[in-house]
C-alpha cells in the first residue's frame, strides 16, 4: 500500500508531553493530545477509504490550564461507550473527518484505528495535506466523573508510574471525542506547552503557567520574574511559537540573581523546585522514549522511573529485558536462543569434523535459523558482560573498557529478575569440541593395546597377580574353601598432570577472531595427543629386560622375519608359553592358556602385515618360466594388525599381544576416568589482555605382564 504521510524520525513522543487543544473546555472536561503523528494509509482498491492510526495518551502528566496543579488521567478508570465515534478536526463538530472503528485503552496509551469516511471540506483538507507529508497529530476530550487529590509531598501511582504530589489524578473519565490537530508536542519539551489557541496571549499565559508549576506569583522580584519568563518563552519557543532567541538562564545563573534580589528564601525554593521537576521531566520523557524503542514493559519502565536510573542504565536494561533472560542470546532471526545453540553456531562456522554427532539435529536447526551467517565471538562476549551488569552500549577498544567488560562477562553480578549468560560454559563447551577433534587426530593405538585404569588420586596405585597359589581346589565334604595366597610379583601406576596454558589475545578479540577461540583449543587437543603418546610408547619402547633375551617372551633368528614362516614360529613358542614364564611345559609347567589377538608393527612392516592378514593366497614362487600355482594363505585374519608409529627400536621388529582385556602388557591410569584431556577458561584476572585457557591430562603409563605378548626380533 502507497502511505500517504512519511512517519518522523525519532519521534515517538513522551507521556508527559501533552496539548492543550482548546482553552475554553471547563475543568470538568480533559482535552489532550500525545503528540504523536497519525499514520494515514492509502486504500488498496479504488472504492475502499484510506485508514488512520494514531496514539491519543500514553498515560503521564498533563499540565492544562484549566486546571491549578497536574493532572493524570487514569486509564484504568476510562471508559469507552462505543467503538465507533466521530472523529472531527480541530475539535469542531462541524468537520467531520471520519469515524473510529477500534479503540484500545490499555495500561499506558490509547490507540484508536479508524477510516477517513467525510466527504467535506475538512476530510479533503486532512488528506490532502497528509499526502504533501504534515504530520497529523491526535486529541481526545474525555468527560471527568471523578477526581482525586494529591497533597504534597505524598505519591501515587497510575497507570503502572509512580507520581508525586500535588495533583489531580481523574480515576473515572468517559472518552467523547477524538480530533486531527496540528500541534502537538515536541520531544524536546519537558513541560507542558500552550496550544494554538493560546499561543498570541501574553502575560495571562505566563500566569496560568506559573500556576501549573505551584508557584505563586505575587511573591517573586522582579529578577526572578525575568528568570522564570526566560524559561517560559524558551519553551514556547520549542513549541513552533517565535520568541526571543536567548538561552534560557542556567541554575547557577537563577541563583545568583534570587541571591542578588534578597530573594533567597521562598522563592529560593520554588526555583530549585522549578529546575528539579524540569530536569525530571526530560529524564522520564527519555526514559518514555528509550521504553518505546525497546518495546520495554509497563513495571520496567516505572522502576526505571521511581528507581532513578541513569539513561544508559535504563537503556542496557530495556535491551536486555528485550533479549529475553540469559542463559540466551537475542538474534536477529527472533526470539532467544540457548548456550547449547550458540556453541553449534560457534562449531558450524569453525568447521567442526564431527559437528553432526556432538549436536542433535534440532540444535542444528536452531542455528540455521538464528545464525544464518555465524557467531560473532564480540556479540556474544557483548551479551554475556550485559548479563554480568555491564553498562556499556558497544564493545570497548580501549584497556579499561575491555578489562570491564571482561570482568563482567566472567565474573557476573547477581542481578535481581536476570540470569547469567555463562560465558566461560560456552567458551570451554565449544573449545573441549575442539580440543578433543584435535585429540581425536593424533594416532590412537595405544588405546587397543593397554588397559584402562581409574584413579581417585595422584597417589602410586599397586596392583598383583596370582600364581599357583591362586589355583581352584576341590570342595570336601565339609565345604570349606581354601585361601589362595597373591605372588609377590605387582604393578605400579600413578597418575600425573600434563598440560599448557594459551590465550585469545586482546586482539582476537577486538579482530573478532573466532577461529582463536577454536583453533588454539584445537592445538591444545593434538599436543595432549602427542603428550600421551610420547609417554606411553616411551615406556612400551623400554622394553629390553621386559622382554627379556632369552625368555618365552622374546624370539629372534633370521627365519623370525614378518612372513608366513615367521609368523609360524612366533605361534609355536606362543604356545610354548607357562603360566609362571619361567618353567617350560616339558618340565611340568602349566600352559598359559591365553591366545594372542593382536599383530602390532611399526611403519616399515604395515605393508606386510596387512597382507598377511588380509591375503586369503599367496604365490608359492618358483621359476619364472613354470606356471605358478597360489597357496592358500592360513594367517588371513588370524589377529588383528595394528600400526604405531612410536615403535622405534629396529625395522624389522613385530610383536604378538594379548587382548589388553585378558593379559595387559601395559597399563595407563586416568584420574577419575577421565580419558580425555579437558580445557577451562581462567577468570577474567590476568597478566594478559584477553581470555586465558588452559588444557590438562591426568594421565599415568605402566608395563605390566610381560606374558601378554611375545617380541620378535625379525633378525638374526
Amino acid at each position: 500500500m502507497k502511505k500517504f504521510t512519511k512517519r518522523r524520525r525519532n519521534q515517538s513522543l513522551p507521556d508527559n508531553s501533552m496539548i492543550v487543544a482548546a482553552a475554553e473546555k471547563l475543568p470538568n472536561e480533559l482535552v489532550c493530545s500525545a503528540g504523536e503523528p497519525v499514520d494515514i494509509v492509502a486504500a488498496a482498491g479504488e472504492d475502499k477509504l484510506p485508514t488512520f492510526s494514531m496514539t491519543a495518551y500514553t498515560g503521564g502528566i498533563l499540565n492544562l490550564p484549566n486546571f491549578y496543579h497536574p493532572v493524570v488521567a487514569d486509564l484504568q478508570g476510562m471508559s469507552v461507550p462505543s467503538q465507533r465515534i466521530p472523529v472531527d478536526r480541530h475539535h469542531d463538530v462541524t468537520q467531520i473527518v471520519g469515524h473510529s472503528e477500534s479503540i484500545q485503552v490499555s495500561a499506558q496509551r490509547i490507540k484508536i484505528d479508524g477510516i477517513v469516511s467525510g466527504v467535506g471540506e475538512a476530510a479533503q483538507e486532512v488528506r490532502a495535506v497528509a499526502k504533501n507529508g504534515f504530520p497529523w497529530q491526535a486529541s481526545i476530550v474525555a468527560s471527568i466523573q471523578s477526581i482525586e487529590r494529591v497533597e504534597a509531598g505524598t505519591s501515587v501511582k497510575v497507570n503502572g508510574r509512580n507520581f508525586q504530589g500535588p495533583l489531580i489524578v481523574a480515576r473515572k473519565t468517559t472518552l467523547r471525542a477524538v480530533s486531527f490537530v496540528p500541534l502537538g508536542a515536541d520531544a524536546g519539551i519537558t513541560s507542558a506547552t500552550i496550544a494554538a489557541s493560546l499561543l498570541e496571549q501574553t502575560d495571562m499565559n505566563f500566569d496560568a503557567w506559573l500556576k501549573a508549576k505551584s508557584i505563586d506569583p505575587t511573591n517573586l522580584s522582579a529578577e526572578v520574574t525575568a528568570v522564570l519568563k526566560a524559561q517560559y518563552d524558551n519553551e514556547i519557543k520549542a513549541a513552533g511559537t517565535a520568541v526571543a532567541d536567548e538561552d534560557p538562564p542556567t541554575l547557577a545563573e537563577v541563583k545568583q540573581l534570587i541571591a542578588s534580589a534578597g530573594n533567597a528564601g521562598g522563592a529560593k525554593s520554588e526555583i530549585d523546585q522549578l529546575r528539579a521537576e524540569l530536569a525530571e521531566d526530560k529524564r522520564r520523557v527519555a526514559i518514555d522514549k528509550l521504553a518505546v524503542q525497546y518495546k520495554a514493559d509497563e513495571e520496567l519502565s516505572a522502576k526505571a522511573v521511581s528507581s532513578n536510573w541513569s539513561l544508559e542504565k535504563t537503556e542496557v536494561e530495556f535491551l536486555r529485558a528485550s533479549r529475553g533472560s540469559a542463559p540466551a542470546i537475542h538474534v536477529a532471526g527472533g526470539g532467544t536462543v540457548t548456550q547449547e545453540v550458540i556453541e553449534a553456531a560457534f562449531c558450524r562456522q569453525e568447521n567442526l569434523k564431527t559437528l553432526e554427532k556432538r549436536f542433535k539435529p534440532e540444535t542444528l536447526d536452531a542455528v540455521d535459523r538464528h545464525f544464518p551467517r555465524g557467531a560473532s565471538l564480540k556479540q556474544v562476549m557483548l551479551e554475556a558482560a550485559w548479563a554480568g551488569g555491564y553498562d556499556g552500549r558497544h564493545f570497548p577498544n580501549s584497556h579499561p573498557g575491555i578489562e570491564s567488560l571482561l570482568r563482567c562477562a566472567f565474573q557476573p553480578q547477581i542481578r535481581a529478575g536476570f540470569s547469567t549468560l555463562s560465558l566461560p560454559g560456552i567458551f570451554a563447551n565449544t573449545a573441549n569440541k575442539f580440543l578433543l577433534e584435535g585429540f581425536s587426530f593424533v594416532e590412537q593405538t595405544y588405546k587397543s593395546i593397554s588397559r584402562v585404569r581409574s584413579v581417585n588420586d595422584f597417589k602410586a596405585v599397586t596392583s598383583y597377580r596370582m600364581l599357583d597359589g591362586g589355583d581352584f581346589l576341590e570342595v570336601g565334604a565339609t565345604g570349606e574353601l581354601k585361601h589362595g595366597t597373591l605372588s609377590e610379583e605387582s604393578f605400579s601406576n600413578q597418575a600425573k598432570t600434563y598440560g599448557r596454558m594459551m590465550s585469545v589475545t586482546r586482539q582476537d578479540i577486538i579482530n573478532d577472531d573466532l577461529g582463536a577461540l577454536t583453533q588454539i583449543p584445537s592445538m591444545l587437543g593434538r599436543k595432549s595427543g602427542e603428550k600421551v603418546n610420547t609417554v606411553f610408547w616411551t615406556a612400551f619402547n623400554a622394553n629390553t629386560s621386559f622382554f627379556a633375551d632369552p625368555s618365552q617372551h622374546y624370539l629372534k633368528g633370521s627365519t623370525s622375519t614378518l612372513t608366513a614362516t615367521g609368523l609360524d614360529l612366533a605361534s609355536k613358542k606362543w604356545d610354548a608359553k607357562t603360566d609362571d614364564g619361567s618353567t617350560s611345559i616339558a618340565n611340568g609347567g602349566r600352559p598359559l592358556g591365553a591366545e594372542p589377538r593382536i599383530l602390532l608393527v611399526g611403519p616399515a612392516l604395515w605393508y606386510a602385515a596387512r597382507q598377511l592378514m588380509a591375503a586369503t593366497t599367496f604365490n608359492s614362487g618358483g621359476a619364472a618360466t613354470t606356471e605358478q600355482i597360489p597357496s592358500q594363505n592360513l594367517w588371513a585374519g588370524a589377529y588383528i594388525p595394528l600400526k604405531s608409529r612410536y615403535i622405534t627400536a629396529t625395522d624389522t621388529e613385530w610383536y604378538l599381544l594379548c587382548d589388553p582385556a585378558d593379559i595387559a602388557v601395559i597399563e595407563v591410569c586416568y584420574l577419575n576416568g577421565q580419558q580425555n584431556p579437558t580445557i577451562e577458561s581462567a577468570d577474567a584476572d590476568f597478566n594478559v589482555l584477553g581470555v586465558q585457557m588452559r588444557g590438562y591430562f591426568d594421565f599415568g603409563v605402566t608395563k605390566q605382564d610381560a606374558r601378554g605378548g611375545l617380541k620378535v626380533k625379525g633378525a638374526a
